[in-house]
């Protein structure tokens, strides 16, 4: 049977679950397996073939798994690349702290390892869309484009609006080392198993509001040129806010939206009727935009800016 651990604390952003497997047909151009980085190895799955290839990042506490009925389709038009970030699923942890630079770091070294060649799509949900932009800044010359499912805004993560979900989204850091703490020491394996992941959690709820400067920069960027840039923004307020649900999440579309509007080639998606998890909700506007990412950016326009 299947078993899914889900961490659902009464005031997070985000739902953490621990995906099992999703079975695929056979298919060719299929490679996957451990690649060492050189400080620890990082699971890779790669679909297809072809230029550019596509890169997922996921969001805080999710997993590709859940991605890939959508990558098989993404792979009949080109090479498309899912992993596990360090201390997630099959790879191993990584050092510490699990800020936004050293995860795009480790992103490059290993798809620089694995032979995948650059410019690539980059596709990142929530805090995986933080690390792709932190990856766009440091290497713009691997970057042909970006498709962002609902990245964290960022007024709110340099504390510039609504400080107090700030706050306990800081103390939700505590809670998750807390129960690190209790899983290292405990007699069940399957528990004890889980205390890295749940330190690397609890490392990136610290460092998505309280991280390296290249944040501020990346807040700072007034311009990203003309680099494909297309944001996916979800609609339902997350009734974990409270009171603050709806103005929270008009705040974060409007935020989406300016983000869009940094690129002379950037494109804004609004999908009213979904949650957080658009993949989940609303897959169907996913494909779309990343097929039109892909005939976008195979076309002779490269991009002449970046972040």
């Amino acid at each position: 049977m299947n078993k899914k651990i889900i961490f659902a604390l009464s005031t997070a952003l985000f739902l953490f679950v621990i995906h099992s497997p999703i079975p695929l047909p056979a298919q060719e151009n299929i490679s996957e397996g451990l690649i060492d980085i050189g400080t620890h190895s990082l699971y890779l799955k790669t679909m297809g073939r072809g230029t550019p290839a596509v890169v997922l990042d996921v969001g805080l506490g999710g997993s590709y798994q859940e991605w890939l009925p959508l990558l098989r389709q993404v792979s009949r038009k080109t090479r498309i690349a899912a992993y596990d970030r360090a201390g997630y699923g099959r790879s191993d942890s990584g050092p510490f702290p699990r800020d936004c630079v050293r995860v795009a770091d480790e992103l490059k070294k290993l798809l620089d390892t694995a032979e995948i060649q650059g410019p690539y799509i980059l596709v990142g949900h929530s805090l995986g869309g933080l690390n792709m932009q932190a990856f766009a800044l440091k290497y713009p010359d691997s970057t042909a484009g970006l498709v962002l499912l609902d990245p964290p805004p960022l007024d709110w993560v340099l504390g510039k609006a609504f400080p107090l979900l700030k706050e306990i989204y800081l103390r939700e850091a505590g809670m998750l080392r807390d129960m690190a703490g209790t899983a290292a020491t405990s007699e069940n394996q399957d528990e004890k198993r889980q205390a890295a992941f749940l330190r690397t959690l609890a490392s990136e709820h610290e460092k998505l509001l309280s991280g390296p400067p290249l944040i501020k920069k990346i807040y700072q960027t007034r311009s990203c040129g003309n680099i494909p840039l297309t944001i996916i923004a979800s609609g339902k307020p997350n009734p974990r806010f409270g009171e603050d649900a709806e103005a929270f999440q008009k705040f974060w579309n409007e935020q989406c939206r300016a983000l869009a509007s940094k690129s002379s080639r950037g494109r804004y998606f609004f999908a009213p009727e979904s949650g957080h998890n658009i993949l989940r909700d609303n897959p169907d506007l996913v494909l779309e935009v990343l097929e039109k990412m892909l005939s976008t950016t195979t076309q002779k326009n490269p991009p002449k800016n970046r972040f």
